[in-house]
């Protein structure tokens, strides 16, 4: 062995060869925290999106777009996870696409305008080319495709994790945040109804909607107080000359003249 060979083989000795022999970096204590969920939510998805690929169910929907009609009869399909760390994710997206036969033909006849239009497409994430004629026609076409996501991901600074849903039930962001807690087995199930357009409580677990059961018991404090008002009423003394039933059921009381009448003239 020559002498730059025993030279090369000391300097790497000396240089760390592996992942181990460089020095281990803590995670901040808020990602520790989410990381389980954040780890259940990507086998979650992953299972989720294997099965949805090997037997793709029917899903069809349709989205209004504003200024430019309706896309009726589209496909959901091409489903795909991804993740920043397939190991520790702290970003987890669910991806997929709504897909129809048509295309949609729009003309405009000035430049800001067009602009305008290609602006709003490229923000929803549209498939479009656009022609013009003599810089003062133009003509878009659009294909009949909306892409959607479920995106997953660690707040900056809190133990939070928080959702942006892209052009879900309509077109747009959605924006929803997590207590670790929150992204429970049932959670996941009412995501999975959600994704699929079936009958679900995703937005009733987001807090965005009162529960069956909530409102029920709402309805039903409702109830018993109406029916406390009603016994409070029979139980008063006599009505006085001075208070009335109106026709609607329901009692008020004339005002004294003696009592203010707010700069009004009370007859």
């Amino acid at each position: 062995m020559g002498f730059l060979d025993e030279v090369k083989q000391k300097r790497a000795a000396e240089q760390p060869n592996s992942q181990t022999d460089l020095p281990m970096v803590a995670k901040p204590s808020h990602l520790q925290a989410i990381q389980p969920q954040i780890h259940a939510l990507h086998e979650f998805l992953e299972r989720f999106v294997q099965g949805l690929n090997s037997t793709p169910p029917k899903v069809r929907v349709g989205y209004q777009v504003s200024n430019f009609g309706k896309m009726q009869v589209l496909n959901q399909g091409d489903y795909a996870v991804i993740a920043d760390d397939e190991e520790n994710p702290t970003q987890v997206a669910l991806q997929f696409c709504c897909r129809g036969p048509r295309t949609l033909v729009v003309e405009a006849n000035n430049r800001e305008k067009n602009q305008w239009q290609q602006d709003f497409l490229l923000e929803h994430g549209f498939r479009f080319h656009c022609k013009s004629h003599a810089d003062w026609r133009y003509i878009l076409t659009i294909e009949e495709f909306v892409p959607v996501s479920f995106s997953f991901f660690a707040d900056d600074k809190e133990a939070l994790i928080r959702l942006e849903i892209r052009n879900g039930e309509s077109l747009g962001i959605e924006r929803h945040t997590f207590a670790p807690t929150q992204i429970s087995a049932d959670f996941m199930e009412e995501l999975a109804k959600r994704v699929l357009r079936k009958a679900n409580r995703f937005d009733e677990l987001c807090g965005d909607r009162v529960s069956s059961d909530a409102r029920r018991e709402f309805r039903a404090k409702i109830a018993a107080r109406q029916i406390e008002r009603e016994s409070e009423l029979g139980d008063a003394p006599a009505e006085k000359p001075n208070a009335k039933t109106s026709k609607l059921g329901g009692v008020f009381r004339w005002r004294k003249n003696s009592e203010p009448s707010n700069g009004r003239v009370v007859k």
